[in-house]
């Protein structure tokens, strides 16, 4: 499902002191096409389905600092 909605690249961690905390970094073709995903009723119906409790968006872009 992702796939198909325009993720290039998907990472999943979670805390190894909480294992209920789970961070997912997602990189996408576009801003729009990631707001649109994060904002369907699909994706919120899986997350709820999943036992997702709370969840946080941001949306970043990549800064290098050497």
């Amino acid at each position: 499902m992702i796939k198909a909605n325009g993720v290039k690249s998907i990472s999943v961690l979670q805390s190894i002191d909480d294992p209920t905390i789970v961070i997912v970094t997602s990189e996408w073709e576009d801003l729009e096409t990631a707001k649109k995903f994060a904002d369907s009723d699909e994706i919120h119906a899986r997350m709820e389905k999943s036992g997702v409790v709370k969840s946080e968006i941001y949306y970043m872009k990549e800064k290098l600092v050497f």
